[in-house]
């Protein structure tokens, strides 16, 4: 709460129920609704893509036994799922209303995708070098592929690598480097990634 507040604090409108679940049945698509049983209080809002860390293998997490809060509002409405980490001694969050994150094929499929996109400009970059271009034409050439830094970087390096007019490579990678602040050595710059030293 910020200290110069004067008025009363806000009135938290979560309950907590402590339950321990008895049984669950997961999707076989690993992305639909999970449904939770913890004695007689059962729970069906929550899809397995909806939960953080959706890739690890919750099935083997969420068993029965574990001990489940259930966060409610309107006296049985689930906003929010933690689980208690016995390893841990604490509570974990699971799950919470609002998640929406994609499904594992949509992941895979977004995942593909920037490396094909990272893959095309590294051979892109390549032909450019291979052409006699210069930094500042290849840099052109790039503009509006709605490429992340961290891609250009790594398209560079690879591209630089895999080159085969070799003079010129040389002459973009100094000009390269000497654009992200580092006039000596050897490598690539990736100007997406810090490093420390």
């Amino acid at each position: 709460m910020k200290k110069d507040w004067k008025g009363p604090a806000p009135v938290n409108p979560f309950e907590p129920h402590i339950e321990v679940l008895t049984s669950v049945k997961w999707p076989e698509d690993g992305n639909g609704s999970v449904e939770l049983n913890c004695g007689g209080m059962g729970f069906v809002g929550m899809n397995q893509k909806d939960m953080f860390d959706p890739d690890r293998d919750w099935p083997a997490v969420l068993t029965p036994g574990t001990a489940l809060c259930l966060w409610t509002y309107q006296f049985s409405r689930v906003a929010m799922i933690q689980r208690f980490d016995v390893a841990k001694n604490e509570w974990e969050t699971v799950w919470f209303l609002g998640n929406d994150f994609q499904t594992r094929e949509e992941r895979k499929a977004s995942d593909e995708a920037y490396e094909k996109a990272a893959k095309d400009a590294s051979s892109r970059i390549k032909q450019d070098i291979d052409d006699g271009k210069s930094l500042v034409e290849i840099k052109n050439g790039l503009n509006g592929l709605g490429l992340t830094g961290f891609m250009v970087g790594w398209a560079m390096g690879r591209a630089i690598q895999m080159a085969e007019n070799r003079t010129n490579a040389e002459r973009i990678r100094i000009d390269w480097n000497a654009e992200h602040g580092r006039d000596d050595g050897e490598g690539v710059v990736n100007p997406a990634i810090m490093t420390t030293g």
